[in-house]
């Protein structure tokens, strides 16, 4: 699914391989998005790939359920499920254009069933979107205005139902396909409302259809975890986690009192003010390590009735901490936390922290579940 499941080093090497291989043309758009970085440039590109994988479900549940409705509908107007096989024979105002389209199909069907005669299901599974949306243009006006036909292939659709909703929704869904199929950017494209088109139309035709399909889809997920900035590993914006700001406590805080209020936060940590302002990391096991030591320095006892967190500080070592922006994704996480080569630095922590304050705190899951 365009994603990388180990980080990547995008070196030199293989920045020139890909700008080889994709063209430097190619990638100019992703790279003035990327503000002229070719590693997020990358990501940017491997994002819009993700997405529109994500598509190819809903617009395949569209296009088959689309066209399927139009031809029970053609069918119950022709009195024969074969027009689809001879068109010209049941309606002739087919244009020159439709019926290219329709003898390309056919013919290339006829060949792979090495000369046996199709089926109507066969050819109306042959024929392309285009042909299918593109029998709302307008010259097909007086088509849809015959009878039920209409009505009969959009049955959920509110009052009015008219052939230029149906032309408007068909021609945008095959605009996107066409983008996605040619292998173009969208991530530039309004893709919630894309999807809201798709969802609509296949709600016109079966609402049982239209929940199925956006129960299973994967678009609104892909579009929530953007490129990431640090990693090639993908993932959710931070910002879009159930981060919570953590516990602020004061430094000269009783220790007993700080233990209780930490012990209850998940991940169990605080931070700290100084009387500077200047905030530190705590975590309930830095306290716990800190009576431990209290208690073999005193034989056995424990004596805390009289130390604070600032004790704590000064007589524990301090976990290892790395910063990361909300902006950030989870790939991001996940890279930082695991990074490559035995020797990295592997944080306890990750402080999500904005330009103004401090918004949250991770720990590091100790396993990496890719």
């Amino acid at each position: 699914m365009a994603q990388s499941q180990e980080v990547i080093a995008y070196d030199s090497t293989l920045l020139q391989a890909l700008d080889n291989s994709l063209t430097v043309s190619r990638m100019a758009p992703y790279l003035a998005l990327a503000g002229g970085d070719p590693v997020h440039a990358y990501q940017v590109y491997l994002w819009n790939a993700r997405l529109a994988k994500a598509f190819l479900y809903p617009l395949g549940v569209v296009e088959v359920t689309a066209r399927n409705s139009m031809h029970r509908a053609l069918t119950k107007e022709f009195g024969t499920a074969d027009w689809v096989l001879r068109p010209e024979n049941h309606y002739a105002h087919f244009n020159a254009a439709t019926l290219r389209s329709h003898k390309v199909a056919k013919d290339r069907l006829l060949n792979s069933l090495a000369g046996t005669q199709p089926t109507a299901d066969q050819m109306v599974a042959a024929l392309s979107f285009d042909f299918w949306s593109n029998l709302f243009r307008p010259e097909y006006n007086v088509l849809w205005a015959t009878g039920t036909v209409l009505t009969d292939t959009f049955p959920m659709m509110p009052a009015p139902v008219t052939s230029i909703k149906a032309r408007q929704l068909m021609a945008g869904i095959n605009h996107l396909r066409n983008r996605i199929a040619h292998h173009e950017p969208i991530h530039r494209l309004n893709l919630q409302e894309e999807f809201d088109k798709i969802s609509e139309t296949v709600s016109y035709i079966c609402g049982d259809t239209q929940s199925w399909m956006k129960k299973c889809s994967t678009v609104t997920q892909t579009l929530r975890a953007g490129p990431p900035k640090k990693s090639s590993l993908p993932g959710l914006q931070v910002s879009s986690t159930n981060i919570r700001q953590p516990l602020e406590l004061s430094f000269d805080m009783p220790l007993t009192t700080a233990l209780s209020a930490i012990i209850q936060q998940r991940p169990q940590v605080a931070m700290v003010l100084d009387q500077n302002g200047t905030s530190s990391l705590v975590t309930g096991l830095q306290i716990l390590q800190f009576m431990e030591k209290n208690a073999i320095e005193n034989s056995g006892g424990i004596l805390i009735s009289d130390e604070t967190l600032s004790d704590v500080i000064a007589n524990t070592d301090a976990p290892q901490v790395d910063y990361i922006s909300p902006d950030d994704t989870t790939g991001d996480v996940l890279a930082l936390f695991f990074p490559r080569g035995k020797k990295a630095k592997r944080p306890q922590y990750l402080i999500v922290k904005d330009d103004r304050r401090i918004l949250g705190v991770i720990q590091n899951p100790v396993v990496k579940y890719v």
